[in-house]
C-alpha cells in the first residue's frame, strides 16, 4: 500500500497542477453581428481580450451621412450592469465607465518613460557620497551588533534588493514602451469624418470585474442603441 501511495502522489500532485485556469469571456448578448447600421453610420465592434485589467475592442465607424461627423474615443463609456445592488454599483451605473482617452494616455505614458530612468536605485551606493556611505554603514554594523546579524548577510541583502530594484524597474520601463506603442499606433484617435469617411482602431475601458453585465454606449450622434455583453469565467 505505502509503494502505490509513492507512486499515485506525483501523478495527483501533477494533475493539480495542470488544472486550467477560468478565462474571462464577453459575450454578445443582443448582437449576432458585428456589424451595425443605420442612415447616419455604420460600425463593427469586436472584443478583442482582457489587457492590463482593461477590455480592449476593436471598432470601425463610417459616416453614412450627408455631414461631418465627429469620433472622440473618450465619449464612449460603458454602463455597469450588477445582479446584487449596492450604494458602490448604484453610482457606477449612474456615471459609467469612460473609454481611456488616448491623447491623454500618451502625455503621461511619455511622462512615465522619461522620468524612469532618471530615478536612482534606493539599494545602490552609486549615487551616494562617501560621507554618506560611511555613516549608513554605522548603522548598518550598529544593527547588525544588536540583532546578533552578520554585517556579510546585510550587505548581500542590499545587493539583491539593489538587483530586484532593477529588475522591477526594466520591467517597467517595458511595459510603459508597451502602452506607448499601443496608444500612439494602434488605438482608435479623436478625428472628423467627412461623408462616407472611415476610421478604425482599438479602444480600451477599465474593467469592472464584479459586473454581471455591460451596456456600450456610444454618443448620440450615431443613433445607436447599448450594446450589451454579458461577463463571464469560462473554463
Amino acid at each position: 500500500m505505502k509503494y502505490i501511495l509513492i507512486i499515485l502522489l506525483p501523478l495527483f500532485l501533477s494533475a493539480c497542477g495542470t488544472v486550467r485556469q477560468p478565462t474571462f469571456k464577453l459575450l454578445s448578448v443582443n448582437q449576432t453581428e458585428p456589424l451595425i447600421t443605420n442612415n447616419r453610420c455604420s460600425i463593427k465592434l469586436l472584443f478583442q481580450g482582457v489587457s492590463n485589467d482593461q477590455l480592449e475592442f476593436f471598432i470601425s465607424i463610417k459616416n453614412s451621412s450627408t455631414d461631418t461627423m465627429q469620433v472622440d474615443p473618450s465619449s464612449f463609456r460603458y454602463i455597469p450592469v450588477y445582479h446584487k445592488k449596492s450604494i458602490i454599483t448604484d453610482s457606477l451605473h449612474r456615471t459609467g465607465i469612460q473609454c481611456i482617452d488616448p491623447q491623454k494616455a500618451i502625455t503621461e505614458l511619455q511622462l512615465e518613460r522619461d522620468s524612469l530612468p532618471k530615478e536612482n536605485n534606493p539599494y545602490s551606493l552609486r549615487h551616494k557620497d562617501t560621507k554618506t556611505i560611511a555613516r549608513e554603514g554605522i548603522i548598518t554594523g550598529t544593527v547588525a551588533l544588536l540583532l546578533g546579524q552578520k554585517t556579510e548577510d546585510l550587505e548581500a541583502q542590499r545587493k539583491d534588493d539593489e538587483s530586484g530594484w532593477y529588475e522591477k524597474q526594466m520591467m517597467r520601463i517595458r511595459e510603459v514602451n508597451s502602452e506607448l506603442d499601443f496608444f500612439q499606433n494602434k488605438a482608435l484617435k479623436p478625428t472628423t469624418l467627412l461623408s462616407n469617411g472611415e476610421t478604425e482602431g482599438l479602444i480600451r475601458f477599465p474593467m469592472v470585474k464584479e459586473a454581471n453585465e455591460i451596456l456600450i454606449e456610444l454618443p448620440s450622434q450615431y443613433a445607436i442603441q447599448p450594446i450589451k455583453y454579458k461577463q463571464a469565467f469560462i473554463k
